[in-house]
């Protein structure tokens, strides 16, 4: 009997020692397997912990090129945060659709946008192995650029890289003399090349787009129609300019209003 009662107490110490090294091994991130659930993490009281999204998200234009997202952090977990409008880096086809960045323990991050530029961001929260649930999505435009009418370039504020997907949608009118009123579409039955061929080298910027239109260049490049709408696709680095097709500015009056957008949607 006293042998047996000594291998029984051997059995229990041995059951007991298995037992206490599961229970304290390893110092990683808690398991996904039974009982546990994706997206947690264990908090002082051995219990697990969703790491919640953020809530209260929402976004502003500070000015023509800045959008302030802002949010509540929900999780006593997170570490930091993640926020994108939807494109992080290579998933909307070109880094000119792309804003995102990743924040530590902060309630707001600013983005760098265009003017009349229409955008959409999310939050998420992070800790240190495990992430949440994106936030739903906060919007906000900021306003569009004036092209006025009284000079022949507006310096748009946007610098473009070659193969940047550029899209302008433009409204109003100017008055190229006190009777008349132009759209950003100009005159569709005037062309400089054609209206003004006595001339060897008609002084309108563009002579091939309508008389008293909208136009472009990307830094001293040479101009190209914009009209209404345009999107295209930069040739080249440099600064973008909107203007009016026109050489004369002495009783010119009003502005047009013009929304730019980088990346593959046009503004609203």
């Amino acid at each position: 009997m006293a042998s047996l009662a000594a291998a029984l107490a051997a059995a229990a110490a041995i059951v007991l020692v298995l037992v206490s090294s599961h229970h304290g091994a390893g110092n990683g991130p808690p398991s996904t397997g039974a009982g546990g659930t994706p997206g947690t993490s264990t908090d002082g009281t051995g219990t697990s912990a969703a790491v919640a999204a953020p809530a209260q998200v929402t976004a502003a234009a500070v000015d023509q090129y800045t959008i302030r997202v802002t949010w509540a952090d929900a999780s006593s977990a997170a570490t930091g945060f993640r926020v994108d409008n939807g494109c992080p880096a290579r998933a909307c086809g070109g880094r000119d659709a792309e804003l995102f960045t990743t924040t530590g323990l902060r309630d707001s991050a600013t983005f760098t946008v265009t003017p009349g530029a229409y955008e959409c961001f999310r939050v998420q929260a992070v800790d240190r192995s495990k992430r949440s649930k994106w936030s739903r999505y906060a919007c906000a435009q900021t306003p569009g650029l004036a092209v006025l009418g009284t000079q022949q370039w507006t310096d748009t504020g946007v610098s473009l890289s070659a193969g940047d997907r550029v899209n302008i949608r433009a409204s109003g009118v100017f008055h190229p003399n006190p009777f008349d009123t132009e759209t950003p579409a100009g005159n569709v039955t005037c062309t400089p090349a054609v209206n003004f061929a006595s001339q060897a080298n008609p002084p309108f910027p563009a002579p091939h787009a309508a008389c008293w239109s909208l136009i472009g260049r990307i830094g001293n490049g040479p101009a190209f129609a914009v009209g209404d709408t345009a999107k295209f696709t930069a040739s080249a680095a440099g600064r973008l300019y909107l203007g009016v097709n026109d050489y004369v500015f002495v009783v010119h009056s009003g502005s047009w209003t013009a929304k730019i957008e980088k990346g593959a949607s046009l503004p609203p």
